[in-house]
């Protein structure tokens, strides 16, 4: 069984049918991911596999409690201290509908948020530069 084929019988198993847009987009956020590591300390799990488990499913296991955006409906996300846009950018990979915010302190970090974000061609994705403590004063973000 190759990984994508791993991701794929994972999340069938999480009740989710990932699409093969969605499973190339996985592809691509772990080929980024890997190589922004090399200069960016996004993550200590770098093997193909292993992310795909530790990193990606553990991320849809979300789902298991939180139903999927309804129809027509705004879906709002924050994800505080996302580091490498986890489970922030899984999730919006699997659901394209919701706003996201990702919110990271640590601008290198931020920087590989951007970087995926329009790699990956993700819409309706913002990301933050800054502390929680500090964002969470600004009315914009206390409704997320």
């Amino acid at each position: 069984m190759t990984a994508m084929e791993s991701l794929e019988a994972g999340a069938g198993r999480l009740g989710l049918k990932l699409s093969a847009k969605q499973l190339e987009q996985f592809h691509i956020y772990w080929e980024e991911l890997v190589e922004w590591n090399r200069r960016v300390n996004l993550t200590g799990i770098t093997g193909y596999q292993e992310v795909q488990t530790k990193h990606f499913l553990d991320s849809l296991t979300v789902c298991l409690v939180w139903p999927p955006p309804r129809a027509n409906a705004v879906l709002r996300i924050i994800d505080i201290g996302t580091g490498a846009g986890i489970p922030g950018v899984p999730l919006k990979i699997l659901f394209p509908e919701i706003r996201l915010v990702l919110l990271e302190a640590t601008e290198k970090k931020a920087a590989f948020l951007r970087h995926i974000s329009d790699r990956l061609v993700l819409a309706d994705v913002e990301v933050v530069t800054g502390r929680a403590e500090d964002v969470a004063r600004q009315r914009r973000y206390r409704e997320s």
